[in-house]
């Protein structure tokens, strides 16, 4: 969350799992997140696209999202 605001990013979904607390189950996906590209490229931001790198980040807790904050237009 940026300024109150979702940020969206590129990943690539690893696997999903359940996780129980108390009576609550919860459905989480591991997440590799891409980074972003060392290089600017203003004629895409002109159009309202992002570049993103072929790597991904390294693996932390920001790499496990509940699936309800997952959003795919797909």
């Amino acid at each position: 969350v940026n300024d109150g605001n979702p940020v969206l990013r590129p990943g690539q979904i690893q696997f999903f799992f359940c996780h129980v607390f108390g009576d609550a189950l919860h459905t989480l996906a591991f997440i590799k997140w891409y980074k972003p590209t060392p290089l600017a490229f203003q004629t895409h931001r002109l159009y309202g696209m992002d570049t993103w790198s072929n790597d991904f980040e390294g693996a932390s807790s920001n790499c496990i999202l509940p699936v309800h904050r997952i959003h795919s237009p797909i």
